[in-house]
């Protein structure tokens, strides 16, 4: 039996059966980027939390009474790691301020500007808003204006947390 079919009919036919196997093409494609950003990110948070796990509490006298006048809403702590050249924060709702084994208590005004730079990140959730930025890359991971917004929002925050530390010492220095 022949095929009675008009031609223009196959030809939509086989146009169509195209069309669909390229938007599948391009959801295996974005599917295999969006599991290799969210991967990357889940990777980086696991390999942070097991080694941060270790970090001991900060019993220094200064370490003791700037936390009890920097009060807030959530508990948190302030902890100490060998393995890092700077102070950061991390956790959403224990969060814990994490400084480096070498920071010099004995140097007040420095150790006291770091913890307070950290301290502006915990009471701003920048926690929640990076964990936002990171699934926002993840899903859009091809496009090249969320890479950048990614890049310049985290680079912007930590700016806007040393102006404010800058201010508040000035504050204080008052």
């Amino acid at each position: 039996e022949r095929n009675t079919r008009p031609v223009q009919a196959r030809r939509t036919q086989t146009a169509n059966q195209t069309a669909l196997s390229w938007n599948q093409m391009w959801q295996l494609i974005w599917t295999a980027g969006a599991l290799a950003v969210g991967t990357f990110f889940l990777l980086l948070y696991v390999r942070g939390y097991r080694k941060f796990r270790r970090a001991f509490p900060v019993e220094h006298k200064a370490a003791q009474e700037w936390k009890r006048a920097h009060p807030l809403k959530r508990k948190f702590a302030v902890k100490s790691f060998g393995g890092m050249e700077s102070p950061m924060t991390y956790g959403i709702f224990r969060p814990v301020i994490l400084a480096p084994g070498a920071l010099s208590w004995w140097k007040e005004a420095e150790a006291k500007f770091a913890l307070e730079h950290e301290y502006i990140h915990m009471r701003r959730f920048d926690a929640a808003f990076k964990f936002a930025l990171a699934l926002a890359l993840t899903i859009h991971w091809f496009n090249p204006a969320v890479w950048l917004f990614y890049i310049l929002a985290n680079r912007d925050m930590e700016l806007s947390c040393d102006e404010a530390a800058l201010y508040r010492e000035r504050l204080y220095l008052r």
